[in-house]
């Protein structure tokens, strides 16, 4: 790949190949210039490019992106090109998104192309998307989706979901702020919760811990089998306190590892 006529383009970091277009990221220690950097060349229809243009056109060497502004985007580590929008992820962990917005896949609230680079906001357009360490652009033509992992798992999704791809269990509409896959989860401390009229309960008290029988879920799209539930449990207090956990596990085929926590306890 070449920067310009007769010149490589050196000191890639990451590379990414959407639909129409490529994208690069640039680093050198002391260089201001290449200090994660995106040089991106090819179809610039909608701003995918991030170079402030969204007209239509090509350009056949790679060119900075850029802020609103006109700042050039540093600090990026990874790269993810889709097919008419670009995602990158910078070294503290935030999502920057240009190009292409006709379904939301640039996470900003809008459904407006936008030629320059801008940080994705966070859930319900609260702050912005933080802790992520993954991005990936996908999706066909404008038909654009982005996806996020975050350090601690969770996967964010916004986007075009015509065939269910934001994995939300729903095949319409769109997503125009990044949105958290849900997920039954008992915090520490939390007394309860309630899975319809089959109760995992955590007291506030350390001792007990029960479950009754497993037999369905009723959640926001419909009713689903629950065919296992595993607690994973840690005693703060007394002999083993901050030893190995102990991992129960109940089933249809019966609750043999139960009698296992009373023992622990």
């Amino acid at each position: 790949m070449l920067v310009a006529a007769g010149t490589e383009l050196t000191h890639a970091l990451d590379v990414s190949g959407g639909g129409a277009h490529t994208a690069v990221v640039r680093w050198e220690a002391n260089n201001p210039d290449l200090d994660g950097t995106v040089w991106s060349c090819g179809n610039q229809s909608g701003g995918r490019l991030g170079n402030g243009v969204t007209s239509s056109g090509s350009v056949t060497y790679p060119v900075k992106a850029i802020k609103v502004g006109g700042d050039p985007l540093t600090g990026i580590r990874q790269v993810s090109a889709g097919p008419s929008h670009t995602l990158a992820l910078d070294a503290d962990g935030h999502v920057w998104a240009w190009g292409d917005n006709s379904y939301g896949q640039l996470g900003d609230g809008t459904t407006t192309d936008n030629g320059h680079a801008r940080l994705v906001l966070g859930a319900n357009g609260t702050g912005t998307l933080e802790n992520i360490v993954m991005v990936t652009a996908g999706g066909e033509s404008t038909n654009g989706r982005s996806m996020a992992l975050a350090g601690d798992g969770t996967i964010w999704v916004w986007g075009r979901n015509n065939e269910g791809q934001l994995g939300n269990g729903q095949t319409a509409g769109a997503t125009i702020l990044p949105v958290a896959h849900a997920q039954n989860h008992v915090a520490e401390g939390e007394p309860k919760l309630t899975i319809t009229d089959h109760d995992v309960t955590v007291p506030l008290e350390h001792g007990s811990v029960s479950i009754e029988t497993l037999q369905e879920h009723s959640g926001p799209l419909g009713v689903a089998a629950i065919d296992r539930v595993e607690i994973y449990f840690q005693r703060r207090s007394g002999p083993n306190a901050g030893g190995r956990g102990l991992q129960l596990r109940a089933d249809r085929a019966g609750r043999r590892d139960l009698p296992r926590l009373r023992n622990h306890l």
